[in-house]
């Protein structure tokens, strides 16, 4: 697929990393540090998803996300990568993308609130 994904509302964007604030993080804490990383995080990746609903490359943005080189990292088109796992590898059990998968329904929850 050519680079079609320079002609996206995130290129040039002030804020580039919205579109990778979905690594998922999991110090085992779960204590008020972690809470408040997670809001922000949320909050970065529902920023990202409202601007790719705008895009005019959404689709071709969410095949390119869809390769093995994107699938684990970032928002392409309109997808978290949590989203992207659980429909090309619907029984994964490794522990990075399960956690991916997890706050990809956080985020989508935080969504309908």
């Amino acid at each position: 697929m050519a680079i079609k994904y320079l002609e996206g509302l995130c290129t040039g964007h002030a804020d580039p990393d919205l579109w990778f604030s979905d690594s998922a993080r999991d110090d085992g804490t779960r204590g008020r540090r972690f809470m408040v990383d997670e809001i922000a995080t949320v909050t970065k990746a529902l920023e990202a998803l409202a601007i790719c609903a705008k895009c005019p490359i959404i689709n071709d943005c969410r095949e390119i996300g869809m390769t093995d080189e994107h699938i684990d990292n970032g928002v392409w088109g309109g997808t978290l990568s949590g989203e992207r796992i659980m429909i090309k590898y619907p029984e994964t059990k490794d522990k990075a993308r399960l956690l991916k998968i997890n706050f990809a329904h956080r985020v989508r929850q935080a969504q309908h609130v």
